[in-house]
């Protein structure tokens, strides 16, 4: 496919741009310039030998990528990465396509990038760096913006390194559950769980389950009996006192909920 230099915005279609005023840690961190698109009637763009690597990450909608001879659909579950010099165009492919695109440096930093349409790299929410892209242009302090900065770097890394991505999913289970630890009083959902890991309860779900062989509130469950039974063997706490500490209302929810966890009732297990 011949492809020249062209863009075409519908007129409810918006853009915003970070340039390296807006994120002074750029440079260092060889990235030329961001943005976010929110394509809303119309949208279409065509690049001719690029001068640098170009990255598209959906946040909600779909684009379509083509590539060489390739089409390709861009989704919130893969990474449209495109190399210097390279042709491409992309387009809106559903009625409302809301992206983030990055502009890299062709350095060593970046050599691991490979072309095309990459399954894999990227996750189900990329609503998170779309956020903090948006901060980054609203009239926040010079030191916040060095924050925001290097949170966005860390989330660009997270979704482009293969390795860091693995790393520092489980870096944010460990995160989490710690916290669900530290509070087994509170009122925890899946909602709030993903909330909190910032991303989808289904990537949530999934790797839950690759890492402990539970669902989320299953591992919620599991925390909440193992201090039940801390509480139930070191202390002469009552029932009701030893539910409100791990975040049931009453002794007998914590007793139905024990006795199907561990097979036995409260009381069976404090006299074993």
């Amino acid at each position: 496919m011949d492809i020249s230099n062209r863009l075409e915005l519908g007129p409810a279609t918006s853009e915003i741009f970070i340039t390296r005023d807006d994120a002074p840690l750029f440079e260092a961190q060889s990235v030329y310039l961001a943005g976010v698109t929110y394509a809303r009637d119309h949208y279409m763009c065509a690049r001719k030998k690029t001068d640098f690597h170009t990255v598209l990450l959906t946040c909600e909608g779909s684009g379509e990528l083509i590539h060489g001879k390739s089409t390709m659909e861009l989704t919130p579950s893969n990474a449209g990465v495109l190399l210097k010099g390279e042709d491409f165009s992309y387009r809106m492919a559903s009625n409302s396509w809301t992206f983030v695109w990055l502009l890299l440096e062709a350095d060593t930093r970046w050599s691991h990038l490979s072309s095309g349409n990459t399954t894999g790299f990227s996750r189900l929410d990329n609503s998170q760096l779309q956020n903090l892209l948006e901060l980054l242009v609203s009239k926040v302090s010079a030191s916040a913006k060095q924050v925001l900065n290097e949170e966005l770097f860390a989330n660009i890394k997270e979704i482009l390194n293969p390795q860091n991505r693995i790393n520092l999913e489980e870096r944010r289970l460990e995160l989490l559950f710690t916290e669900v630890a530290k509070h087994l009083h509170a009122a925890w959902t899946v909602e709030l769980l993903a909330k909190k890991s910032y991303c989808s309860i289904a990537t949530l779900h999934r790797r839950c389950l690759k890492r402990f062989s539970l669902s989320p509130m299953q591992k919620v469950i599991e925390l909440r009996m193992r201090l039940a039974k801390s509480l139930l063997r070191e202390t002469s706490w009552g029932l009701h006192a030893i539910a409100v500490q791990i975040g049931y209302k009453d002794g007998f929810n914590f007793s139905k909920a024990f006795k199907k966890a561990c097979g036995l009732s409260p009381d069976e297990f404090r006299k074993r």
